[in-house]
């Protein structure tokens, strides 16, 4: 089969510019598809020409909002794909079930149109992500950190009291939503010293908990965060409900090599594996 992977990206990709979701998301799926034999073309999500192709996946924002909004950018895409056009989403978001055959989900729970979203997981290329620990490090989730501001306050403030009696190193690169990037490669040196990571936002599925965790990081999150039913699949982690506890945890020590190897019993071959079995 031929794929379209419709993202930011264009041939040739080069990790080293790579900072966004979907960059990993197109980057890495290529490869895995063309390793299994398959054809996949990274297209740009501004590029008007279209190349014909099986399977269309849609990965950024950008692609989808046009797919919805842009009848004449839609209307390319299915005379474009000659089987499925398909969409990659976090979790089951409302809205998109009607545009596209098929969702890939990352998230587990997948409540709504079953029929249309496929739970395919998530991984990390264990060759960037990898141990470097020296001492004890504590990273905090940037992603998402103070976006939830009002409803999650509180948790901020035990995280922000925590980290402010704690003798490990504390890795921060942002602490406010939407302000500032992190290289990719970047961040995979910051985690590749990480002992602890923190979330800062509900729910598993975010990418840099599986990056996090391939390089031996312990997942700390916070009892209101803490939501069972969306891991993409389980990672070494530990819940806390306190100041006090989040210390207790923060002191103990980390078994690197059976967080890591958890942490990759998921690969994109088993991700790419399940994109194919939907299609």
């Amino acid at each position: 089969m031929q794929f379209n992977i419709i993202s930011n990206l264009a041939e040739p990709a080069d990790p080293a510019t790579f900072y966004a979701y979907n960059h990993i998301i197109a980057y890495h799926l290529k490869k895995a598809l063309e390793q299994q034999g398959h054809g996949a073309l990274l297209v740009s999500d501004k590029e008007t020409v279209i190349p014909q192709c099986t399977n269309t996946i849609l990965i950024s924002n950008i692609a989808m909002n046009k797919a919805r909004n842009n009848p004449e950018y839609y209307s390319k895409l299915r005379h474009t794909t000659s089987n499925k056009l398909c969409m990659w989403l976090d979790s089951d978001l409302g809205g998109w079930a009607n545009i596209v055959d098929i969702i890939f989900c990352v998230n587990r729970r997948c409540k709504t149109h079953p029929e249309t979203f496929r739970h395919v997981g998530w991984a990390a290329d264990p060759n960037i992500f990898y141990p470097e620990q020296k001492e004890p490090v504590v990273y905090v989730d940037p992603y998402m950190h103070n976006f939830y501001n009002g409803r999650y306050s509180h948790v901020y403030d035990v995280i922000k009291e925590a980290l402010a009696s704690t003798q490990s190193t504390i890795i921060q690169p942002v602490t406010e939503y939407n302000h500032g990037r992190i290289t990719w490669l970047s961040n995979a040196e910051y985690f590749r010293k990480t002992s602890f990571y923190v979330l800062t936002q509900p729910g598993y599925w975010g990418w840099t908990n599986i990056e996090a965790a391939s390089c031996g990081a312990l997942l700390v999150v916070h009892e209101s965060l803490d939501k069972p039913d969306t891991w993409p699949s389980k990672l070494n982690n530990k819940v806390y409900s306190s100041k006090e506890e989040l210390l207790t945890f923060l002191k103990e020590p980390v078994n690197i090599q059976a967080n890591r190897e958890v942490a990759l019993q998921n690969s994109w071959s088993k991700v790419t594996d399940k994109v194919l079995e939907a299609l």
